[in-house]
């Protein structure tokens, strides 16, 4: 699928920049698109403009966002969608940005609204989960503090789970959000599962998202080590020692390995 793209963690790239050497390799696959959790692109990815970057306002501590993308887009990057703050349901502890939902309301229209003039598709900010007690409740208060200027066109969603409730998920995400949104699958594994269950979702999630024209793209969790993985080592699309597993390989459309990560 034409919507594939990738997520890079900037700690585990730390680690083992050697391991990216891959995804270099992406050039000639399906991958069209690319994020780093915030609006910083990869120097590495650079000679391949046809990967397209995505910045991430990632929470409400940073404070160059705006300016950095334009600077992007007067460098000639093509920065045609932006992120906004990623899980801020969630403490850091957990990978979140922990924002209060008014306090991101109104960062939203300062910062992140006006890149509207700039052609720029805004992603609604990505929660952890779409429960009334959570994430979803969190996107509830957000968009009532908006009162009405906060322009989303797309929502990124998050989903560890099985095939089954996958499903249940993104079709409940539509019935909330569908009527003026677009989706794109951001982070999603089947989390902590056996591997052949690991392997069996990721082709049928992928063949579901390239079925369905409202997701529009598509970036699976993740680009890293089994060892370095926090959603079971199964899920991960490199070995321990950075080869890739056949995960990785049909992810990035190369010929199956069969490298067991452990």
């Amino acid at each position: 699928s034409s919507k594939r793209g990738l997520v890079f963690i900037q700690s585990v790239y730390n680690r083992h920049p050697e391991d990216f050497n891959y995804f270099v390799q992406c050039n000639s696959t399906t991958i069209s698109w690319y994020y780093t959790y915030s609006y910083q692109p990869k120097p590495f990815l650079a000679p391949y403009p046809n990967i397209q970057f995505v910045p991430m306002l990632f929470g409400d501590f940073e404070n160059n966002f705006t300016a950095s993308v334009i600077e992007l887009i007067n460098q000639g990057y093509n920065i045609s969608h932006v992120f906004g703050f990623n899980e801020p349901d969630l403490t850091s502890n957990y990978g979140g940005s922990n924002i209060d939902p008014v306090k991101a309301a109104a960062r939203w229209i300062k910062d992140i609204e006006p890149l509207r003039a700039y052609g720029v598709k805004l992603g609604a900010p990505a929660v952890s989960n779409l429960d009334s007690t959570g994430g979803g409740g969190w996107m509830q208060k957000f968009f009532t503090a908006c009162n009405g200027s906060c322009h989303t066109d797309f929502m990124p969603l998050h989903y560890y789970g099985s095939f089954t409730r996958y499903f249940d998920f993104i079709y409940y995400a539509k019935s909330l959000y569908g009527d003026n949104n677009t989706f794109w699958l951001t982070e999603w594994a089947n989390a902590n599962a056996p591997l052949a269950d690991s392997i069996n979702f990721v082709r049928s999630v992928d063949a579901n998202i390239d079925s369905l024209p409202w997701i529009e793209r598509s970036s699976y969790f993740g680009s890293f080590r089994a060892s370095e993985s926090n959603v079971g080592y199964n899920a991960s699309m490199l070995d321990q020692v950075g080869r890739l597993t056949d995960i990785g390989a049909f992810y990035l459309n190369l010929s199956l390995t069969g490298n067991i990560p452990q």
